[in-house]
């Protein structure tokens, strides 16, 4: 491969160097596109988007960017890729597919609220969401990888664990009857393992008080004191 210099615009003999600058500006923009829809194209590889064959590139592009453009919103609470660096908020990556489409759904229809004081509006987030937006989006952070977590509180973890496989006798079913022996989940029945401590305990808490509405998690959870759902809790984040 041979590299030549820039031939000079009609009328001179040598490049100008306002030429050469008009010149390299018009490169530098066309490596920007580039980029761009590079981007654009690696985020929609990872959420199952792909050109059909025969379709305007132009209108998969648009679809594409749609797409980023919600991951890019999500990222500022869930974290990139929704692996999420805040305690407060849950891990969206690799969550199952139909449990994340299911809640985005709920929280469009207003099936499912806010909690009190919550510091997200969901339903607001999700209100403009179609089922081909959710579907895709559900697509995207199921097939994320999530971030491993790291035990802190040992006793907690053991005693956490102890619950989770075991319940306790006359008053808590095993949790892995639902959840799986490896707190994966599946369908629209959500992963555990690997969520942050502070966003189960969270909402463990809530199904237990009735804040968050669900009849079968509410009598799962009703007798369980404070200090055993934050032992669930440190048994679940540490996988």
């Amino acid at each position: 491969m041979t590299t030549s210099l820039p031939t000079a615009p009609e009328g001179g003999n040598l490049p100008s160097a306002t030429w050469l600058v008009r010149k390299g500006v018009r490169l530098a923009a066309a490596f920007a596109i580039l980029a761009v829809v590079a981007v654009i194209v690696t985020v929609s590889a990872c959420s199952g988007i792909a050109p059909h064959a025969g379709q305007s590139s132009a209108a998969d592009l648009e679809t594409q960017a749609q797409v980023a453009d919600k991951v890019l919103v999500c990222s500022f609470c869930h974290g990139p890729g929704g692996r999420s660096v805040w305690p407060a908020f849950p891990r969206l990556a690799g969550q199952q597919r139909d449990y994340l489409s299911a809640q985005l759904k709920a929280f469009r229809d207003k099936t499912r609220t806010d909690p009190p004081g919550a510091s997200i509006n969901m339903a607001g987030m999700a209100a403009y969401l179609s089922d081909a937006m959710i579907a895709q989006l559900a697509a995207y952070y199921s097939a994320e990888s999530m971030t491993p977590s790291s035990a802190q509180d040992l006793a907690g973890v053991a005693a956490g664990k102890n619950i989770y496989e075991q319940g306790i006798r006359d008053k808590i079913p095993p949790c892995l009857t639902c959840h799986g022996a490896r707190a994966e989940g599946s369908g629209t029945t959500p992963r555990l393992a690997g969520q942050r401590r502070s966003s189960l305990e969270h909402q463990l808490a809530s199904f237990a008080a009735d804040t968050r509405p669900n009849a079968l998690m509410h009598k799962e959870t009703m007798n369980l004191t404070a200090p055993q759902i934050s032992d669930v809790a440190a048994y679940l984040a540490a996988q």
